[in-house]
């Protein structure tokens, strides 16, 4: 009797030891998609127009090896004019990119560097303007000259435009379980607008999902 207890406790033990064994070989998902927000600051010529403001990104992600990832995101820029002009809204910069990043050691905490290309959507907001007509009134019989003002209000239309550009970062990354990162960057953007490039930098603090 006692080596048939014997026997069912160790294939039990067994059991549960084959359990936790697989469990702790369960691969690292090569998907995993990310969910990031942080700000935005121009530089250059940009940083003449527009204010610094805030974003926010998803992006999609596919590990190729251990220390090489593609991916694949978007970054919704919402910011403000400089200019007194007063706007129907607040103007937009929405990016697509597409790129490979690499990690730089094998512990908890690794840093990457990351570069590629995409498109940048330019939106700006529409502006009611005002003109001024300026009317004489003279008066037959005293002569007297009077003026009345009229206001003449006129709207422009919203534009968006979109344009070609290239990005470089670097940041660093936490692994807190399994499938789960948070991570800290920021990237270097260059628009190629006309007269003169759109370049601004992206900073950005999010988390990675595998799946």
């Amino acid at each position: 009797m006692n080596l048939t207890k014997n026997a069912v406790i160790i294939l039990i033990l067994a059991v549960c030891f084959t359990g936790i064994t697989a469990q702790t070989k369960l691969k690292v998902s090569k998907f995993s998609v990310s969910v990031q927000g942080g700000g935005f600051l121009p530089i250059g010529d940009a940083s003449d127009a527009y204010k610094t403001g805030g974003n926010f990104g998803l992006g999609l992600n596919y590990k190729v090896k251990k220390n090489l990832e593609l991916y694949a995101e978007g970054n919704y820029n919402f910011i403000t004019y400089k200019s007194s002009t007063v706007y129907d809204g607040n103007p937009s910069i929405i990016d697509f990119k597409a790129g490979a990043r690499y990690f730089f050691g094998t512990g908890k905490y690794q840093t990457f560097v990351e570069g590629g290309a995409g498109i940048y959507m330019f939106k700006s907001p529409s502006f009611t303007y005002n003109t001024y007509d300026t009317i004489i009134h003279i008066d037959p019989k005293s002569q007297d000259t009077t003026y009345t003002i009229n206001t003449v209000s006129t709207k422009s239309e919203s534009q968006t435009s979109t344009k070609f550009g290239i990005h470089a970062g670097i940041g660093e990354i936490i692994n807190v379980a399994k499938n789960f990162d948070l991570f800290l960057k920021t990237d270097y953007n260059i628009a190629f607008t006309e007269n003169s490039s759109t370049m601004y930098f992206g900073i950005h603090a999010g988390a990675k999902f595998g799946f």
